[in-house]
């Protein structure tokens, strides 16, 4: 039989209920407000144990559409000879079910069960026992509309959810803020409408009771926090730490810092944030709350990992998976591992992370925890696709989607639609990968959810970008900067600019894409954002490279390398190697170039990435070229091809296609070369790229006037002026074959 753990949040709550039914102040009235019927039974289970031990029993009050006055139902069971008897040896508390079938019956449209609540309620002040009433957000919502004399007069509310954990998204260049769970908007308003009504109620009755209040400005901000109305929800929080600090309550005021540093983290000010969470991790360890240190110092390891510093990352990872298994706390271990992971995949040691993913997976397989195994299938999905494996990776996508299919988890829907695209687009099937993408998109915009609305923008117009359809990339690119700037969202608003400048580089406007670029690298500066800085690096020596000024671009790829190394980041730094590599090939230094890329082969053999192992190939095979030594390139373009032809990717095997057809023509072997250039045609026409099946047919009408092939070469031209005039370019294009 699958056991549903209870979480520390939900565990403090239990303590609170206990608290409240030990006391047994005549009047008490408490709603237990629990959505899930799992959860509602685990809750109960954890409560009675403790209860038992204070000689508490509980009476169960079962309520329908014949019984809804509750008062009257009460007032029978006090009544009865059994209760007497029971009650002689021991203190009780009533636990009521069923409100919610009892409202079914209506007066003139209202609930005649609510009605009476509201009607009866000085009544209630003659029983003697707690009354825990047992409700759904429904009835919640009918109490506050029908009853709010009921409400406002004694009850306390105390709200049971399930922790739901959010799957790890891979993006291009962005990752989706993590958020609690929801089905809809709907569903947020209504919790929104909710706390603000509380609140109102509250202040026109004069009722000054703190802790409640400070309660629902936090649940009231983190409402504002998931659909993305930052400055309001700080708002919220602050106003709940001030109470709660008036109250001398520690664990109120932990909450409200780490609440308030998940606002500084959305909007990229990583510092803020940091402060805030080492203050809540010093009032856990003054508490002694080990739950508490353990959560805190989560959150202090995912800001240094955001930064990109990490080993401070994994210091704080472990020691928080330490405190849980000395808790027994399954659950977090998972989560645990989760993180540990994740650093090791940030790393480039995909063999490490996948090892970790899979004790996360098995922990969480062996709790029946779905959701828990829809994060750890997407994460392991990422390792394949790290790795170059999409066939591998697109399967544990695929079940990760599945399982929020049968949730009914719209947000998990959506983050796996958008891996799957990712994958179709890595594969070269950008049709496949746009539609996964916009399904993705459609998802965010039903449920409001503007971080998602931008990380989907950014992802369809990298699908445009790799089309050559450049305006419509830069469209899409600017809606999701908008987006960030809306919401605060600095390290958003740095991949953006990154993207932005991207677009202009292609363009050959490299000012303009200097200068987003240089706005990138101010925000990940000033955010402290390692990975993201030694990023922008990069991109800035691309520029210099682009413009022949060489020794700039070294400069930059230098400065990237030297925080890949700092950083340990296996995969970067062979990027970097690669791409210094690069620079010593313009500079016509072949050698120092070939043991750049060697360098770089050697750590992808090492991470098992067979997709960096494909293009180091290919880039060696270059060199080869170069010193003309072309049968040592053609073996080296064949190894590459024959991988990527594993992989599947589509895009890299048309441009190594079209590499073996130039040395086949080099050779004057020109039936070879033409069969690889339609090949590389054949691989860039679904891809979209406009200049790249421009040089393709340029090529094969190339190859066919060598052959004299005239007929081959006139039908070449006509298919290229049909293409021409159909992408409403009549020019003749100036790309370089």
């Amino acid at each position: 039989m699958q056991v549903l753990r209870v979480e520390d949040a939900t565990r403090i709550k239990i303590d609170k209920l206990h608290t409240l039914i030990a006391l047994g102040e005549e009047g008490i009235i408490v709603f237990v407000l629990c959505n899930e019927p799992a959860l509602q039974k685990r809750v109960y289970e954890e409560l009675e144990s403790r209860i038992i031990d204070d000689r508490i029993t509980i009476h169960p009050i079962y309520m329908n559409e014949s019984k809804t006055n509750l008062v009257e139902v009460i007032r029978d069971v006090l009544q009865s000879k059994g209760f007497s008897k029971m009650y002689s040896k021991s203190r009780g508390a009533f636990f009521v079910y069923g409100l919610d079938k009892a409202c079914k019956k209506e007066i003139a449209g209202k609930p005649e069960a609510i009605l009476y609540l509201n009607k009866l309620r000085d009544d209630f002040l003659k029983i003697k026992q707690p009354v825990i009433i047992w409700i759904n957000d429904t009835v919640l919502d009918m109490v506050l509309r029908f009853a709010p004399d009921f409400w406002s007069w004694r009850a306390t509310l105390i709200e049971f959810r399930l922790e739901k954990e959010m799957p790890m998204e891979m993006t291009r260049a962005m990752m989706a803020h993590g958020a609690e769970f929801y089905e809809n908007l709907d569903e947020l308003m209504k919790r929104k409408k909710r706390y603000e009504k509380l609140l109102k109620e509250y202040k026109k009755q004069g009722i000054d009771d703190k802790y409640k209040i400070a309660r629902w400005l936090n649940s009231l901000g983190y409402v504002h926090y998931l659909v993305g109305e930052y400055a309001q929800a700080v708002e919220k929080f602050e106003q709940s730490l001030k109470l709660t600090k008036v109250l001398r309550d520690k664990a109120g005021i932990a909450a409200n810092y780490n609440n308030i540093a998940l606002i500084y983290s959305a909007r990229g000010d990583l510092d803020k944030a940091l402060e805030c969470y080492r203050k809540a991790l010093k009032l856990d360890e003054e508490l002694g709350d080990k739950a508490g240190i353990a959560t805190s110092s989560n959150n202090i390891g995912l800001i240094y990992k955001t930064r990109g510093d990490l080993n401070k990352a994994l210091e704080h990872y472990q020691k928080a998976l330490k405190i849980v298994e000395e808790l027994g706390d399954k659950q977090k271990v998972a989560k645990s591992y989760n993180n540990i992971g994740m650093i090791h995949n940030t790393r480039g040691d995909l063999n490490k992370a996948l090892e970790y993913y899979q004790k996360a997976l098995e922990i969480s397989e062996g709790l029946g925890d779905k959701r828990g195994i829809a994060t750890r299938y997407n994460n392991i999905g990422s390792i394949y696709a790290d790795r170059g494996d999409l066939d591998e990776a697109l399967e544990y996508y695929q079940k990760a989607l599945n399982i929020g299919e049968e949730l009914g988890d719209r947000v998990s829907i959506a983050i796996n639609y958008n891996n799957i695209g990712l994958i179709y687009a890595d594969r070269g099937d950008l049709d496949e990968a746009l539609e996964y993408y916009q399904k993705a998109l459609k998802i965010d915009e039903e449920l409001g959810d503007k971080a998602g609305i931008a990380t989907r923008s950014n992802n369809i117009g990298s699908i445009y970008a790799d089309r050559g359809d450049l305006d419509e990339a830069l469209e899409y690119y600017q809606k999701a900067l908008k987006i960030d700037e809306e919401l605060g969202d600095k390290a958003g608003i740095a991949t953006l600019s990154n993207n932005i400048g991207s677009i202009y580089a292609d363009r050959g406007d490299l000012d303009e894409a200097l200068e987003y670029y240089q706005k990138a690298l101010k925000i990940v500066e000033e955010l402290r954002d390692k990975q993201k800085i030694a990023g922008t690096y990069n991109n800035l020596g691309m520029i210099y490279k682009v413009r022949d000024d060489l020794n700039k671009a070294l400069e930059y790829y230098r400065k990237a390398l030297k925080i890949g190394e700092e950083l340990d980041d296996k995969a970067g730094i062979a990027t970097l190697s690669n791409n210094i590599g690069s620079i010593y090939a313009d500079r016509g230094d072949l050698d120092k170039a070939l043991d750049h890329y060697q360098k770089a082969l050697k750590i992808d053999k090492e991470l098992d990435d067979k997709a960096g192992i494909a293009t180091r190939i290919n880039n060696i095979g270059s060199i080869y070229a170069d010193r003309g030594d072309l049968d040592k390139a053609l073996e080296y373009y064949q190894k590459s091809l024959g991988l990527l032809e594993e992989l599947g990717d589509k895009s890299h095997m048309a441009i190594c296609a079209k590499n073996i057809a130039f040395i086949h023509e080099e050779n004057n072997n020109l039936d070879k070369a033409l069969e690889f250039f339609e090949r590389s045609l054949e691989l860039y026409i679904p891809l979209g790229n406009i200049k790249d099946i421009i040089e393709g047919y340029e090529n094969l009408i190339r190859g066919y006037t060598k052959k004299g092939d005239a007929k081959k070469t006139k039908d070449c031209e006509k298919e290229l002026a049909e293409f021409r005039k159909k992408i409403g370019i009549l020019e003749k294009s100036n790309f370089k074959s």
